[in-house]
């Protein structure tokens, strides 16, 4: 079984914010980066949506092992805070794939 949402981790309290001071309209910071998966001529496909970031395997637990690496590298030596989201964000992955037929 696979979870949606894979660790719980409460809100930060005050939630963070992005640039600005106090009270300027500040963007607050993601805690959630979200992803969609799809069976694709055997393979699985994970494709964020907020971040130009893809990646495959053969099965489910494979794709999704080398997404959160894809994901990993794609904020190596960046400040996350920066681009809008929080310093260990949780992945919400919504997987699609074909039924029987009916």
């Amino acid at each position: 079984m696979y979870r949606i949402c894979e660790e719980y981790r409460p809100v930060q309290e005050p939630a963070l914010s992005v640039g600005g001071s106090e009270g300027e309209g500040r963007a607050p910071v993601r805690d959630l980066i979200h992803a969609v998966m799809v069976e694709s001529e055997g393979f699985y496909v994970a494709e964020c949506l907020e971040f130009p970031i893809v990646s495959q395997g053969a099965t489910v637990d494979e794709a999704l092992q080398n997404l959160r690496e894809a994901i990993g590298l794609y904020f190596e030596g960046e400040d996350p805070t920066a681009l809008g989201i929080a310093p260990s964000p949780r992945l919400s992955i919504s997987l699609e794939t074909t039924m029987a037929p009916v």
